[in-house]
């Protein structure tokens, strides 16, 4: 059964070298496991919006015309409540997996003959707890990672990265504004508007997630292209090597 964290060369002719013999070790595993727990967060993020919309679009109609019962809006908050907890239970597993894939990523790079990342893999770890330095740094890592093993156009990259990054920062404050918002509500307008807010926060959770398995995706399969070639050590590189 072959090692999931090697990747075998496939030079010309046929001939290749075991990824491990020039210190590349493989992240698909990782990479798998992320993109999981990424989607899971995804999907539970997109079951909370669809019940808000169920909600802004039947129930409080229903409570104006006072067809709801008291019962009818508990459970409806319960099953809210729940949903949110499993997206909070979601995220930490995913955020574990992803520094988890990001450090190994990283620490693969000098293995594959595109120069040094911008940072350690322990930094790449720890910069995601340095506050407002969170704002930025991680993405400018993750951004210089994609560059170094993902053949695509800068433009195309760039738009990715970023519509990733906005798309997992804004749910941050949305939330935290229709957090504000559920608690001042004093009538069902004022519902209605933290329900809208919330809902486009959980639709944000959905995009970001989608752009960041891609990202993982990409990265995955750049690095394990880059590891089948056979590399020299860096000390042989010379300036007509194709890499």
């Amino acid at each position: 059964m072959p090692d999931p964290d090697a990747v075998r060369g496939a030079g010309s002719g046929g001939r290749g070298r075991d990824a491990r013999s020039f210190g590349y070790r493989s992240a698909d595993v990782r990479a798998r496991w992320t993109s999981a727990l990424i989607a899971l967060t995804g999907g539970i993020a997109a079951a909370a919006a669809a019940l808000q919309a169920y909600g802004l679009a039947v129930v409080l109609p229903r409570a104006e015309q006072g067809l709801v019962e008291y019962r009818d809006l508990v459970r409806f908050d319960e099953t809210l409540t729940t949903l949110y907890l499993g997206v909070i239970a979601a995220n930490i597993a995913a955020a574990v997996a992803w520094l988890a894939w990001l450090s190994r990523s990283i620490d693969n790079v000098p293995t594959l003959g595109v120069g040094a990342p911008s940072v350690s893999p322990r930094a790449a770890i720890g910069w995601w707890f340095v506050p407002f330095a969170n704002l930025v740094k991680p993405y400018q890592i993750v951004a210089d990672l994609y560059r170094r093993v993902v053949r695509r156009p800068p433009a195309v990259a760039t738009a990715l990265l970023l519509g990733w990054w906005f798309a997992f920062l804004l749910p941050r404050f949305i939330g935290r504004l229709a957090e504000t918002a559920f608690d001042a509500a004093d009538d069902i307008r004022e519902l209605r508007d933290a329900l809208l807010l919330s809902i486009s926060g959980d639709l944000l959770t959905v995009i970001s997630a989608v752009l960041a398995i891609r990202l993982v995706l990409d990265v995955q399969r750049g690095e394990d292209t880059l590891a089948a070639v056979e590399i020299p050590p860096p000390g042989e590189l010379s300036p007509s090597h194709p890499l």
